[in-house]
């Protein structure tokens, strides 16, 4: 349901120091949470380490909606990331710069 993924980003063969992501999916599990975060990096030439998934699986999927009206039209099948827009910006700033 809803999921939180942090882990280390870098550029392969490059001593460039290393970069965090943390991230907020609403999934259906850990895998597609992981997953969606990791089809941010297509296209790049990145080294993912050390990415892990914290979720709470103890609320309803109404419940969520309550909380959270803006998912009600999101579907956990097919995942959401909050501020998706933002990560993408930072991971193409990341790999643009030197």
């Amino acid at each position: 349901m809803l999921y939180s993924v942090h882990g280390w980003y870098g550029k392969r063969n490059s001593r460039k120091q290393q970069s965090k992501i943390e991230a907020i999916v609403f999934a259906e599990d850990s895998y597609l949470a992981r997953k969606l975060i990791e089809s941010l990096f297509d296209g790049y030439p990145a080294k993912l380490d050390s990415f892990t998934t914290a979720g709470d699986n103890e609320q309803s999927l109404e419940e969520i909606y309550q909380t959270n009206p803006e998912l009600r039209f999101e579907d956990p099948k097919r995942g959401f990331i909050y501020n998706e827009i933002y990560h993408r910006n930072c991971i193409e700033r990341y790999f643009r710069t030197q």
